[in-house]
């Protein structure tokens, strides 16, 4: 008898399942074939479900990449399904634009790019054509490669002119102009856009964004950082957010506001603390601490020129193995050199400034670099280092020449490499 119940039983279970899909695809469907009225009704009641799950998952985003990975794929599942059931909905644009930033948070970077691409090409006259042309920018940005998007946002205005997204591709083409130092040719041409549309900003925020990198370059801090914070009126995205609120801080920073920089990485770090930016507030924090720090050193007796704990090194090191090819990482690498420095640790001075050489041929903070190996240098060859030790130091610097790359220092700084390398080979031979 229990024998004979049993396919019965799976059988049973089987039709469960199978009913279970089907109520769930009619809850999404709706009507059988929806068209007209009843269809853009039924997409936005599906909407209005979906957008919670959305807002759930800005907030994880936020919060931590973890927790932003984890809530990213039920938004991806969701909205696949709806952009399926009503492709000709008003809200498959932005349905497609949250799929790319859920793909991103996810770390699938391949499908993110294709979704932004779809949303620039399929929708090219919304906002949202806009905001992932400047999702497709940042990320480019962030790993140093801007080529290829370059030529992407030609193409868009090529194929596209005369819609958001071509203004939008310009947006992106002359902030891309900014970072080349051609500031009088993007303000000219930045004013006779504003000229023609004089509210773009409304429908093209980042607008607001160039505006304020012009008025940065031009010597009008106050004016750039008001622009910023008009900007982060108008958007939400998390990614946009962090960077306008970084350089902010970088603003009162490089003016020698120190108090107000420091509010403005607080916030980064403590908003935006799974994307890079909050990463690089933590650096500038600890930056700015061990600065204040070796200034009491002079003046206040007790007080240590280094920090004791490990807290900065961690947030360097972090950012080395991160984001090596992002704009603030040579900085990054000098300032860890100069805390080994500080900490008597010669070798590894050395050591990382081979490995900096290597990645960053063309820096301008060479000479810097170039002065604290000739210090670790010299501090090395007037002390007595044991063989082990020289040894250790060979090893390392040879290890990071044979890494690939085409950088390599300049004829002084080898001279020191050459000088540490005949004490080391002396010491083998007495």
């Amino acid at each position: 008898m229990v024998q004979a119940a049993l396919p019965r039983l799976g059988l049973c279970l089987l039709l469960s399942i199978l009913l279970a899909d089907f109520w769930a695809a009619a809850s999404w469907a709706g009507e059988v074939a929806p068209v007209g009225v009843g269809a853009q009704t039924s997409a936005s009641t599906q909407w209005r479900k979906i957008r919670g799950e959305i807002e759930l998952f800005w907030k994880a985003a936020e919060e931590s990449e973890y927790q932003g990975a984890q809530a990213a794929w039920p938004v991806i599942k969701d909205l696949r399904r709806f952009v399926q059931h009503y492709p000709d909905a008003p809200q498959v644009a932005e349905a497609y634009y949250i799929m790319g930033q859920a793909y991103a948070q996810a770390g699938f970077m391949p499908e993110a790019l294709a979704h932004w691409k779809i949303v620039a090409k399929e929708f090219p006259d919304t906002s949202w054509a806009s905001d992932a042309l400047m999702a497709i920018l940042q990320y480019h940005e962030k790993i140093g490669d801007t080529g290829q998007t370059r030529e992407f946002y030609k193409e868009v205005l090529r194929q596209y002119p005369d819609t958001l997204a071509a203004k939008s591709a310009w947006v992106a083409l002359a902030i891309d102009a900014m970072e080349s130092g051609k500031v009088k040719e993007v303000a000219s041409a930045l004013t006779q856009l504003e000229q023609s549309s004089p509210q773009l900003y409304l429908r093209i925020p980042r607008v607001l964004d160039l505006k304020a990198r012009v008025a940065a370059a031009q010597g009008k801090p106050g004016e750039a950082r008001g622009l910023w914070l008009h900007y982060l009126n108008l958007v939400r995205q998390p990614d946009m957010r962090a960077a306008t609120l970084f350089k902010i801080a970088e603003s009162y920073r490089q003016e020698g506001r120190s108090l107000e920089a420091r509010k403005y990485y607080a916030i980064v770090a403590r908003d935006y603390r799974a994307r890079a930016e909050g990463l690089f507030a933590r650096f500038r924090l600890a930056q700015m601490d061990q600065r204040q720090r070796s200034a009491l050193a002079k003046y206040v007796s007790g007080v240590e020129p280094i920090a004791s704990d490990r807290g900065a090194s961690r947030i360097y090191e972090k950012i080395l193995e991160k984001y090596p090819d992002h704009r603030l990482s040579q900085e990054v690498a000098l300032e860890l050199m100069d805390l080994r420095m500080r900490q008597g640790r010669l070798e590894d001075v050395l050591a990382q400034a081979t490995g900096f050489y290597r990645r960053y041929p063309h820096s301008s903070l060479a000479p810097k670099v170039g002065a604290l190996v000739s210090e670790a240098g010299e501090g090395i060859l007037s002390s007595d280092r044991s063989p082990d030790a020289l040894g250790s130091l060979v090893t390392k610097v040879l290890e990071e020449a044979r890494e690939p790359g085409a950088g390599r220092p300049s004829k002084d700084i080898e001279r020191i490499y050459a000088a540490v390398f005949l004490k080391y080979a002396k010491t083998l031979i007495d």
